[in-house]
């Protein structure tokens, strides 16, 4: 599987040609997409992404966002089992992180986002 380089979700040139990722590096890039992008933010397929301005908006349980990391995981053909996804809160900053672990078609990988 190969797909264009994305880097804080900006395309990368070089010598004017978009940049590939292949294995791992590709399929890491897929599943973080996946994981950070917002409902509805796709025009192509407003149904994709997590509600995370539902999590912001109201007191959603670790149990309730690790559910809903979970099923958007399962749409992807290339993950085969989510291990885990744990949940860390920063009150302070108002900012939540995951941590995955998932079954790929590459192997295990773990990713924290």
């Amino acid at each position: 599987m190969r797909q264009m380089i994305l880097t804080e979700r900006d395309l990368i040139l070089t010598s004017n040609k978009f940049v590939l990722a292949s294995g791992n590096d590709s399929l890491f890039q897929q599943i973080t997409n996946q994981i950070t992008m917002w409902l509805g933010e796709w025009f192509a397929d407003v149904s994709i992404g997590i509600d995370y301005i539902g999590f912001e908006n109201k007191k959603f349980s670790d149990k309730e966002i690790i559910s809903s990391v979970t099923q958007s995981l399962y749409k992807n053909k290339n993950i085969s089992l989510v291990n885990s996804v744990v949940v860390s809160r920063n009150l302070a900053e108002r900012k939540i992180t995951l941590d995955v672990d998932v079954e790929t078609v590459e192997g295990n990988m773990v990713i924290t986002i």
